[in-house]
């Protein structure tokens, strides 16, 4: 961004100007290279959103949870854990880190998607659960 320019209006319509330069050490003027690390556990990735469906087959009802999970592409990335009670189940799905060369100045792209759904029945564990990723949408029933 060095030698670069914006301008613009501020609410109050004052014109301004921004003018980048390198930040440099005052002793070496060796350049200062910036680097801000999201960390992957942040409040941001605590939340996110899923559907949950129940579907009526053959006399018997089960759950399905609909989700986005850009970046996992096969069943090793998705866990499934159903506390003791077999009322609560949480799913866990880990995407691939997106590689790019550079310095990085923001990511806040999500790698880890984990949904905490309590149910009213209590989950069979005799059943395997069925994991199904289509389009960056997984489907656990």
């Amino acid at each position: 961004m060095e030698g670069k320019t914006f301008s613009g209006k501020s609410k109050d319509s004052v014109q301004f100007e921004v003018n980048f330069s390198k930040a440099t050490y005052y002793k070496t003027g060796q350049t200062i290279d910036y680097v801000i690390v999201i960390e992957e556990d942040t409040p941001y990735h605590q939340y996110h959103p899923y559907a949950l469906f129940v579907l009526h087959e053959n006399c018997q009802s089960f759950y399905v949870v609909k989700f986005y999970t850009p970046g996992v592409n096969n069943k090793e990335q998705v866990e499934i854990d159903v506390n003791d009670d077999n009322k609560s189940i949480i799913i866990i799905a880990r995407g691939l880190e997106i590689e790019q060369s550079g310095n990085v100045i923001f990511n806040n792209l999500p790698t880890k998607f984990v949904i905490n759904i309590d149910i009213q029945k209590r989950v069979n564990l005799k059943e395997r659960a069925n994991v199904i990723m289509e389009n960056g949408v997984t489907t656990v029933q």
